[in-house]
């Protein structure tokens, strides 16, 4: 579990403006477990499209326009847990860097705590 550093309410209506212009990567958590690390050049506007309303309709309107092609069944998921669980979903920034570190630091995140909704988990 992430430890020591500050949580928020993915639906904190405060995330907004706090993150804006923050580059960073991120957890989500949930029952105390991280389910997720995100990385975004803007981390109150990826927070934003989380917390949609219509994020599971428009997951749902990717697959059916590609005609069930791609997989997006991991994103369906953890948006359906956040729509189902939304005052339960809590987030924490694990961290800030450039643009260009994004993915290392993501890569690096995920290997250290395995989430469900980012790893094959044995």
């Amino acid at each position: 579990m992430i430890q020591n550093l500050e949580k928020f309410r993915l639906n904190s209506v405060k995330n907004r403006n706090y993150f804006k212009d923050v580059c960073g990567i991120y957890a989500l958590l949930y029952e105390g477990e991280v389910i997720y690390i995100g990385k975004s050049k803007n981390i109150a506007d990826r927070l934003r499209r989380h917390n949609a309303i219509f994020a599971v309709d428009s997951i749902l309107n990717t697959i059916k326009k590609e005609n069930g092609r791609c997989d997006r069944s991991k994103e369906l998921a953890l948006h359906t847990l956040i729509d189902e669980h939304r005052n339960d979903i809590y987030f924490c920034l694990v961290g800030t860097c450039a643009i260009d570190e994004l993915e290392e630091y993501k890569q690096e995140y995920i290997g250290r705590y395995n989430p469900i909704f980012n790893s094959k988990r044995n």
